[in-house]
């Protein structure tokens, strides 16, 4: 972890900021970071221990997420906080007020650990990334077009937080850190995810659940969640508390599934694909809540709605070739679009069952950010 980090961060239980930061081992390349140590909410008398690098942001009723093995490697490193380190480690034990937010997340990244996230399936993922290209793939050209594209120049030399980051597959696509030249940070529940982004992609990487947002207000130049608010079980509490996240003027970037419907059981029962392997909560997100929760402060420059069953469909079929084909990736999102504008108008089976969103945090009175401009911002329903 970086120490600029810190300066961001703040106790994911009451909000507290600064936490002080006890540095117990440093790596100097390829940059200074601090290795293992803790953080200290001298409010709630929280302990957050730095384990490789990557600060790990969980309350007590992540207590099996919790990795203890800095009080048990530097126990004297504690001093005049034993008592409160003690306290600490006994709520831990216990799993002291366990929430129904954190069964549901503890459920959700057991999937994500196993599945998903292993070595092998791990390896696949990020070989596909580092093939992938711009201007082709079945949901990596909507993003660019729709988010990157338009993002990319406006977050130079800035910070964006990637909540949910996962193996941070579009990231290392369409917004690489090292070719747009920001400070990129990935948060996710899943350790196994950040430790192979932590080898693999500069950044710095934070251990942490999307609900409880570790990062103090207006701390970032931007958000952005793919994919991720569907699968929490507050998707406006989430959301808010990312945005809160922002500076003002910032940026906050959405890909999230908003329709699950039977019909699309049936398309993949149709072209033969079966029943489709999910996590134990991958829900939808009603729009009007994510035009609640960015209306009062955020003004929308793209809202577009995509993914029709046929679409879905055909990126079952023809997802490889999509990946670096462009024509068959844009005759594909014609047929799309074609499907939405006559079917979904007249049907709710055929609507989008994906919104991609951009938008900007409305500056305060007097405040200003880089990049005040943004060439072509308009905003598109579906």
């Amino acid at each position: 972890m970086q120490a600029f980090v810190s300066d961001l961060l703040c106790c994911p239980q009451c909000s507290t900021h600064p936490l002080e930061l006890t540095s117990l081992e440093t790596s100097e390349l390829p940059r200074p970071e601090v290795e293992t140590g803790f953080l200290f909410c001298a409010d709630c008398q929280r302990f957050y221990f730095i384990v490789e690098g990557i600060p790990r942001l969980l309350t007590e009723d992540f207590a099996e997420l919790i990795d203890l093995s800095v009080p048990e490697r530097f126990p004297d490193a504690f001093g005049a906080r034993k008592a409160q380190l003690d306290t600490f480690l006994s709520a831990v034990a216990t799993g002291r007020s366990r929430s129904a937010g954190s069964k549901w997340n503890i459920e959700d990244v057991a999937f994500w650990e196993d599945e998903v996230y292993g070595a092998q399936k791990g390896a696949e993922i990020l070989q596909r990334a580092a093939a992938a290209r711009r201007d082709a793939g079945n949901r990596t050209y909507p993003r660019e077009r729709v988010i990157f594209g338009r993002l990319r120049s406006e977050i130079r030399a800035g910070v964006m937080l990637d909540l949910g980051c996962g193996l941070a597959q579009a990231i290392r696509t369409l917004c690489h850190p090292d070719e747009v030249g920001y400070d990129y940070i990935g948060a996710d529940l899943s350790i196994s995810a950040l430790r192979t982004n932590r080898r693999t992609l500069r950044g710095n990487f934070v251990q942490c659940t999307a609900e409880r947002v570790p990062f103090r207000c207006e701390s970032v130049d931007a958000v952005v969640m793919l994919g991720t608010l569907h699968h929490l079980s507050d998707h406006e509490d989430a959301l808010r508390s990312a945005v809160a996240a922002v500076r003002p003027g910032g940026w906050i970037a959405l890909d999230e599934v908003v329709a699950r419907r039977h019909l699309m059981r049936r398309v993949r029962e149709f072209v033969g694909l079966g029943e489709e392997v999910q996590s134990v909560h991958n829900e939808s997100v009603d729009p009007a809540a994510i035009e609640r929760c960015l209306s009062d402060t955020a003004d929308t420059l793209v809202k577009t709605r995509l993914y029709s069953p046929p679409r879905a469909a055909l990126a079952h079929l023809l997802s490889a070739s999509m990946e670096t084909r462009p024509w068959l990736t844009q005759q594909v999102l014609v047929l799309d679009a074609l499907c939405l504008s006559t079917l979904g108008r007249v049907s709710p089976f055929f609507e989008g069952n994906e919104l991609l969103v951009l938008a900007r945090k409305r500056a305060r009175a007097g405040v200003t950010r880089p990049g005040e401009a943004m060439a072509g911002t308009a905003t598109s329903g579906g």
